[in-house]
Protein backbone atom coordinates (compact mmCIF):
# COMPACT_ATOMS: atom_id res chain seq x y z
CA UNK A 1 0.00 0.00 0.00
CA UNK A 2 1.54 3.52 -1.17
CA UNK A 3 1.29 6.60 1.13
CA UNK A 4 -0.87 9.71 0.43
CA UNK A 5 0.24 11.90 -2.15
CA UNK A 6 2.58 14.65 -0.48
CA UNK A 7 0.90 16.85 -3.23
CA UNK A 8 -2.36 16.48 -2.18
CA UNK A 9 -1.44 17.05 1.21
CA UNK A 10 0.29 20.53 0.71
CA UNK A 11 -2.52 21.55 -0.95
CA UNK A 12 -4.62 20.73 1.22
CA UNK A 13 -2.65 22.04 4.50
CA UNK A 14 -1.51 25.26 2.97
CA UNK A 15 -2.20 27.38 5.56
CA UNK A 16 -0.57 24.40 8.17
CA UNK A 17 2.76 24.05 6.22
CA UNK A 18 2.75 27.98 5.47
CA UNK A 19 4.62 29.04 8.42
CA UNK A 20 7.58 26.23 7.68
CA UNK A 21 7.99 27.06 3.66
CA UNK A 22 8.03 30.83 4.95
CA UNK A 23 11.31 29.72 7.20
CA UNK A 24 13.33 27.63 4.08
CA UNK A 25 12.48 30.48 1.34
CA UNK A 26 13.64 33.01 3.98
CA UNK A 27 17.13 31.19 5.37
CA UNK A 28 17.20 30.15 1.69
CA UNK A 29 17.13 34.26 0.81
CA UNK A 30 19.55 35.28 3.34
CA UNK A 31 22.46 32.73 2.92
CA UNK A 32 21.87 32.66 -1.21
CA UNK A 33 21.77 37.21 -0.60
CA UNK A 34 24.81 36.98 1.79
CA UNK A 35 27.08 34.45 -0.44
CA UNK A 36 26.39 36.17 -3.69
CA UNK A 37 27.23 39.25 -2.25
CA UNK A 38 30.57 38.53 -0.68
CA UNK A 39 31.41 36.90 -4.11
CA UNK A 40 30.51 40.35 -5.96
CA UNK A 41 32.51 41.95 -3.01
CA UNK A 42 35.53 39.18 -3.73
CA UNK A 43 35.35 39.72 -7.93
CA UNK A 44 35.37 43.84 -7.06
CA UNK A 45 38.59 43.60 -4.98
CA UNK A 46 40.40 41.29 -7.66
CA UNK A 47 38.67 44.23 -10.18
CA UNK A 48 41.16 46.69 -8.25
CA UNK A 49 44.28 44.54 -8.26
CA UNK A 50 43.93 41.01 -9.04
CA UNK A 51 42.86 40.85 -12.56
CA UNK A 52 45.66 43.80 -13.71
CA UNK A 53 48.24 41.03 -11.92
CA UNK A 54 47.17 38.31 -13.67
CA UNK A 55 47.82 39.54 -17.13
CA UNK A 56 51.18 41.64 -16.12
CA UNK A 57 54.04 41.66 -13.82
CA UNK A 58 54.94 44.98 -12.64
CA UNK A 59 58.79 45.23 -11.31
CA UNK A 60 59.82 48.35 -9.92
CA UNK A 61 63.03 49.63 -7.92
CA UNK A 62 62.31 50.18 -4.77
CA UNK A 63 65.81 52.68 -3.87
CA UNK A 64 67.00 55.67 -6.14
CA UNK A 65 69.19 53.56 -7.93
CA UNK A 66 67.85 51.93 -11.37
CA UNK A 67 66.69 47.84 -11.73
CA UNK A 68 70.14 45.69 -12.04
CA UNK A 69 70.97 44.80 -16.15
CA UNK A 70 70.94 41.55 -14.94
CA UNK A 71 67.05 41.62 -14.11
CA UNK A 72 66.30 43.77 -17.27
CA UNK A 73 67.87 41.44 -19.57
CA UNK A 74 65.99 38.23 -18.05
CA UNK A 75 63.12 40.38 -18.75
CA UNK A 76 64.11 41.19 -22.21
CA UNK A 77 65.70 37.98 -23.46
CA UNK A 78 62.78 35.76 -22.56
CA UNK A 79 60.85 34.16 -25.51
CA UNK A 80 57.30 34.10 -23.38
CA UNK A 81 57.31 37.45 -22.91
CA UNK A 82 55.15 39.70 -25.02
CA UNK A 83 55.52 43.11 -24.39
CA UNK A 84 57.37 45.26 -22.18
CA UNK A 85 55.88 48.94 -20.36
CA UNK A 86 58.07 51.20 -19.13
CA UNK A 87 55.94 53.41 -16.28
CA UNK A 88 57.21 56.67 -16.16
CA UNK A 89 55.44 56.98 -12.48
CA UNK A 90 52.25 56.46 -10.72
CA UNK A 91 50.11 59.84 -10.71
CA UNK A 92 47.75 59.29 -7.57
CA UNK A 93 45.05 56.79 -7.29
CA UNK A 94 41.63 56.60 -6.41
CA UNK A 95 38.79 54.12 -4.86
CA UNK A 96 36.12 52.21 -6.32
CA UNK A 97 33.35 51.40 -4.26
CA UNK A 98 31.63 48.37 -4.48
CA UNK A 99 28.86 47.41 -3.26
CA UNK A 100 30.13 46.10 0.05
CA UNK A 101 33.72 48.49 0.29
CA UNK A 102 36.14 50.63 -1.19
CA UNK A 103 39.23 49.09 -3.43
CA UNK A 104 41.96 51.67 -3.98
CA UNK A 105 43.55 51.35 -7.04
CA UNK A 106 46.80 53.27 -8.68
CA UNK A 107 46.83 55.52 -11.76
CA UNK A 108 49.65 55.43 -14.22
CA UNK A 109 51.60 57.53 -16.46
CA UNK A 110 52.81 56.05 -19.28
CA UNK A 111 54.23 56.57 -22.79
CA UNK A 112 51.81 57.79 -25.77
CA UNK A 113 52.45 54.73 -27.80
CA UNK A 114 52.07 52.45 -24.66
CA UNK A 115 48.41 53.39 -23.85
CA UNK A 116 46.80 51.08 -27.27
CA UNK A 117 49.03 48.47 -26.34
CA UNK A 118 47.84 48.54 -22.35
CA UNK A 119 44.32 48.41 -23.47
CA UNK A 120 45.14 45.46 -25.72
CA UNK A 121 46.55 43.45 -22.65
CA UNK A 122 44.02 44.48 -20.26
CA UNK A 123 41.33 43.79 -22.67
CA UNK A 124 39.56 47.05 -22.31
CA UNK A 125 37.82 49.74 -25.16
CA UNK A 126 37.43 53.25 -25.69
CA UNK A 127 34.28 53.69 -25.37
CA UNK A 128 34.16 57.67 -25.62
CA UNK A 129 36.45 60.39 -26.32
CA UNK A 130 39.92 60.06 -26.88
CA UNK A 131 43.36 58.88 -26.33
CA UNK A 132 45.56 61.27 -23.91
CA UNK A 133 47.45 63.50 -25.73
CA UNK A 134 51.09 63.64 -24.98
CA UNK A 135 52.01 66.50 -22.55
CA UNK A 136 48.46 67.68 -22.61
CA UNK A 137 47.27 66.62 -18.78
CA UNK A 138 44.93 64.02 -20.06
CA UNK A 139 43.56 61.51 -18.71
CA UNK A 140 41.78 58.36 -19.36
CA UNK A 141 38.99 56.51 -16.82
CA UNK A 142 37.09 53.50 -16.70
CA UNK A 143 33.53 53.46 -17.18
CA UNK A 144 33.09 52.42 -13.84
CA UNK A 145 34.83 55.13 -12.28
CA UNK A 146 32.90 57.87 -14.50
CA UNK A 147 29.28 56.25 -13.48
CA UNK A 148 30.73 56.00 -9.83
CA UNK A 149 31.18 59.65 -9.45
CA UNK A 150 29.08 61.27 -12.39
CA UNK A 151 32.54 62.13 -13.72
CA UNK A 152 32.05 63.34 -17.88
CA UNK A 153 34.17 63.84 -20.52
CA UNK A 154 35.97 67.05 -19.99
CA UNK A 155 35.92 67.23 -16.26
CA UNK A 156 38.37 68.56 -14.45
CA UNK A 157 40.20 65.67 -11.29
CA UNK A 158 42.39 66.12 -9.49
CA UNK A 159 42.48 66.04 -5.18
CA UNK A 160 38.98 65.48 -5.32
CA UNK A 161 37.98 64.38 -1.34
CA UNK A 162 34.11 64.04 -2.56
CA UNK A 163 34.63 61.32 -5.17
CA UNK A 164 37.70 59.91 -3.32
CA UNK A 165 40.29 60.74 -6.65
CA UNK A 166 44.04 61.65 -5.45
CA UNK A 167 45.95 62.47 -8.36
CA UNK A 168 49.60 64.63 -7.69
CA UNK A 169 47.33 67.55 -10.07
CA UNK A 170 44.50 68.47 -12.34
CA UNK A 171 43.59 66.57 -15.41
CA UNK A 172 41.19 66.53 -18.31
CA UNK A 173 38.79 63.47 -18.73
CA UNK A 174 39.47 62.88 -22.38
CA UNK A 175 38.35 59.61 -22.80
CA UNK A 176 36.18 56.83 -21.16
CA UNK A 177 36.80 52.76 -21.51
CA UNK A 178 35.49 49.74 -20.22
CA UNK A 179 36.53 46.04 -19.84
CA UNK A 180 37.57 43.89 -17.00
CA UNK A 181 39.84 46.34 -15.34
CA UNK A 182 39.82 49.63 -13.26
CA UNK A 183 42.79 52.00 -13.92
CA UNK A 184 43.33 56.04 -14.86
CA UNK A 185 45.95 56.41 -17.67
CA UNK A 186 47.71 59.51 -19.01
CA UNK A 187 50.64 60.58 -20.83
CA UNK A 188 53.51 63.28 -19.46
CA UNK A 189 56.44 62.10 -20.69
CA UNK A 190 58.21 65.44 -20.68
CA UNK A 191 61.85 65.17 -21.29
CA UNK A 192 61.85 61.49 -19.17
CA UNK A 193 63.38 58.55 -22.22
CA UNK A 194 62.28 55.68 -22.14
CA UNK A 195 65.10 53.73 -21.40
CA UNK A 196 65.70 55.74 -18.57
CA UNK A 197 62.02 54.92 -17.20
CA UNK A 198 62.41 51.24 -18.29
CA UNK A 199 65.10 50.98 -15.55
CA UNK A 200 62.84 52.06 -12.61
CA UNK A 201 59.15 51.02 -13.46
CA UNK A 202 57.96 48.26 -15.67
CA UNK A 203 55.37 46.26 -16.27
CA UNK A 204 55.56 43.41 -18.94
CA UNK A 205 52.56 40.29 -20.19
CA UNK A 206 53.42 37.33 -21.11
CA UNK A 207 52.46 35.63 -24.66
CA UNK A 208 51.37 32.06 -22.24
CA UNK A 209 50.12 33.49 -19.54
CA UNK A 210 49.83 30.36 -17.72
CA UNK A 211 53.83 29.92 -17.91
CA UNK A 212 55.07 32.37 -14.95
CA UNK A 213 58.53 30.59 -15.42
CA UNK A 214 60.12 34.30 -15.54
CA UNK A 215 58.75 35.75 -12.37
CA UNK A 216 60.45 32.92 -10.47
CA UNK A 217 63.47 32.89 -11.73
CA UNK A 218 63.54 36.76 -10.96
CA UNK A 219 62.07 35.56 -7.65
CA UNK A 220 65.46 33.42 -7.26
CA UNK A 221 67.79 36.44 -7.73
CA UNK A 222 66.72 37.54 -4.72
CA UNK A 223 67.53 41.10 -5.49
CA UNK A 224 66.30 43.11 -2.46
CA UNK A 225 66.51 46.67 -4.59
CA UNK A 226 63.51 45.56 -6.43
CA UNK A 227 59.86 44.97 -5.92
CA UNK A 228 58.07 42.10 -7.94
CA UNK A 229 54.24 42.45 -8.22
CA UNK A 230 52.56 39.54 -9.51
CA UNK A 231 49.21 37.79 -9.44
CA UNK A 232 50.86 35.36 -6.81
CA UNK A 233 52.07 37.94 -4.58
CA UNK A 234 49.13 40.44 -4.88
CA UNK A 235 46.86 37.52 -4.08
CA UNK A 236 48.60 36.17 -0.96
CA UNK A 237 48.67 39.73 0.19
CA UNK A 238 44.37 39.43 -0.18
CA UNK A 239 44.39 35.99 1.35
CA UNK A 240 44.14 36.94 4.99
CA UNK A 241 41.22 39.12 4.31
CA UNK A 242 39.24 36.98 2.09
CA UNK A 243 40.24 33.87 4.35
CA UNK A 244 38.26 36.06 7.09
CA UNK A 245 35.47 36.98 5.29
CA UNK A 246 35.13 33.58 3.91
CA UNK A 247 35.18 32.14 7.69
CA UNK A 248 32.76 34.77 8.42
CA UNK A 249 30.12 33.94 5.80
CA UNK A 250 30.83 30.19 7.42
CA UNK A 251 29.71 31.20 11.10
CA UNK A 252 26.87 33.19 9.34
CA UNK A 253 25.13 30.54 7.36
CA UNK A 254 25.90 28.14 10.14
CA UNK A 255 24.16 30.38 12.97
CA UNK A 256 20.80 30.51 10.17
CA UNK A 257 21.30 26.77 9.42
CA UNK A 258 20.85 25.85 13.42
CA UNK A 259 18.15 28.85 14.45
CA UNK A 260 16.41 27.60 11.35
CA UNK A 261 16.47 23.90 12.36
CA UNK A 262 15.40 24.71 16.15
CA UNK A 263 12.50 26.68 14.56
CA UNK A 264 11.23 24.35 11.49
CA UNK A 265 11.67 21.48 14.35
CA UNK A 266 9.05 23.21 16.79
CA UNK A 267 6.71 23.80 14.04
CA UNK A 268 7.07 20.59 12.75
CA UNK A 269 6.43 19.04 16.21
CA UNK A 270 3.41 20.94 16.83
CA UNK A 271 1.84 19.76 13.21
CA UNK A 272 2.90 16.30 14.49
CA UNK A 273 0.77 16.25 17.27
CA UNK A 274 -2.04 18.04 15.82
CA UNK A 275 -2.02 15.12 12.48
CA UNK A 276 -1.54 12.07 15.56
CA UNK A 277 -5.38 11.26 15.00
CA UNK A 278 -4.85 11.38 10.96
CA UNK A 279 -1.92 8.53 11.64
CA UNK A 280 -4.32 6.94 13.53
CA UNK A 281 -6.46 6.37 11.22
CA UNK A 282 -4.31 5.19 8.12
CA UNK A 283 -2.53 2.61 10.49
CA UNK A 284 -6.57 1.60 11.33
CA UNK A 285 -6.64 0.85 7.56
CA UNK A 286 -3.47 -0.68 7.22
CA UNK A 287 -0.28 1.32 6.92
CA UNK A 288 2.66 0.56 9.03
CA UNK A 289 5.11 2.74 10.81
CA UNK A 290 7.26 2.81 8.14
CA UNK A 291 4.46 3.56 5.47
CA UNK A 292 4.18 6.79 7.54
CA UNK A 293 7.78 7.46 7.70
CA UNK A 294 7.94 7.79 4.12
CA UNK A 295 4.73 9.55 3.30
CA UNK A 296 6.52 11.95 6.04
CA UNK A 297 9.94 11.94 4.22
CA UNK A 298 8.07 12.49 1.18
CA UNK A 299 5.96 15.71 2.32
CA UNK A 300 9.52 17.34 4.10
CA UNK A 301 11.34 17.00 1.37
CA UNK A 302 9.16 18.83 -1.36
CA UNK A 303 7.81 21.73 0.94
CA UNK A 304 11.82 22.21 1.32
CA UNK A 305 12.64 21.88 -2.21
CA UNK A 306 9.22 24.37 -2.97
CA UNK A 307 10.65 26.26 -0.37
CA UNK A 308 14.39 26.51 -1.62
CA UNK A 309 12.81 27.24 -5.70
CA UNK A 310 11.22 30.42 -4.18
CA UNK A 311 13.82 31.97 -2.07
CA UNK A 312 16.45 31.36 -5.01
CA UNK A 313 13.76 32.92 -7.32
CA UNK A 314 13.25 35.85 -5.31
CA UNK A 315 16.84 36.15 -4.30
CA UNK A 316 17.45 36.38 -8.22
CA UNK A 317 14.90 39.14 -8.76
CA UNK A 318 15.47 41.04 -5.93
CA UNK A 319 18.94 41.51 -7.11
CA UNK A 320 18.31 42.53 -10.48
CA UNK A 321 16.11 44.77 -9.47
CA UNK A 322 19.08 46.16 -7.35
CA UNK A 323 21.16 46.58 -10.28
CA UNK A 324 18.94 48.18 -12.27
CA UNK A 325 17.59 50.47 -9.45
CA UNK A 326 20.49 51.25 -7.33
CA UNK A 327 23.98 49.49 -8.53
CA UNK A 328 24.55 49.96 -12.09
CA UNK A 329 23.89 53.48 -12.42
CA UNK A 330 26.66 53.60 -9.80
CA UNK A 331 28.83 51.46 -11.89
CA UNK A 332 28.61 48.45 -9.76
CA UNK A 333 26.83 45.23 -10.18
CA UNK A 334 26.00 42.53 -7.82
CA UNK A 335 25.97 38.77 -9.28
CA UNK A 336 22.13 37.43 -9.27
CA UNK A 337 23.29 33.55 -9.87
CA UNK A 338 26.28 31.81 -8.78
CA UNK A 339 26.26 27.60 -9.06
CA UNK A 340 28.80 27.83 -5.49
CA UNK A 341 26.02 30.15 -3.77
CA UNK A 342 23.20 27.92 -4.53
CA UNK A 343 24.70 24.65 -3.61
CA UNK A 344 25.57 27.10 -0.23
CA UNK A 345 22.20 27.60 0.13
CA UNK A 346 20.97 24.00 -0.64
CA UNK A 347 22.35 23.05 2.81
CA UNK A 348 19.31 24.63 4.18
CA UNK A 349 16.86 22.45 2.63
CA UNK A 350 19.08 19.44 3.60
CA UNK A 351 19.43 20.29 7.18
CA UNK A 352 16.56 20.61 7.75
CA UNK A 353 14.99 17.51 6.12
CA UNK A 354 17.84 15.52 7.89
CA UNK A 355 17.01 16.95 11.29
CA UNK A 356 13.49 17.05 10.78
CA UNK A 357 13.13 13.20 9.99
CA UNK A 358 15.24 12.13 12.62
CA UNK A 359 13.22 14.02 15.04
CA UNK A 360 10.08 12.52 13.66
CA UNK A 361 11.29 9.36 13.36
CA UNK A 362 11.80 9.08 16.61
CA UNK A 363 8.46 10.44 17.39
CA UNK A 364 6.88 7.69 15.25
CA UNK A 365 8.89 4.85 17.32
CA UNK A 366 7.71 6.55 20.43
CA UNK A 367 4.35 6.30 19.05
CA UNK A 368 2.14 3.44 21.50
CA UNK A 369 -0.61 2.47 19.16
CA UNK A 370 -1.49 -1.18 19.16
CA UNK A 371 -2.91 -0.75 15.27
CA UNK A 372 0.88 0.70 14.55
CA UNK A 373 3.79 -1.99 14.10
CA UNK A 374 6.55 -2.75 11.91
Amino acid sequence: MKPLSSRSYLKNNVKKVLPSFTCVALGVFLIYFFSITLYSGIYGIKQGSLDMLEKVTNIASNTKDPISDKALDKIKNCNNVEYIVPIIGVIGGFQYKSPFGQISTEAFNVFEEDIPRLLQIFDMRLLEGKLPSPNKNELLISLKISKQDKIKIGDYIGKNSDINVTLNKKYKVCGIIDGPINTMLTTNSGNTKREEALKHNLIFSLKNENNKTINDELESMGESTITIMDYKSAYNQLNEIIRAITSLSFILNLIVIIVLCISIGNLNYILFLNRQYEFKILAAIGYKKKDLYIKILKENITLNILGFTFGIIVTIITIKLLNIIIFQPKGQYVYSFHLKSIFTAFLIPVSVSTTNMLSTLRKLRAMNYDCLNF
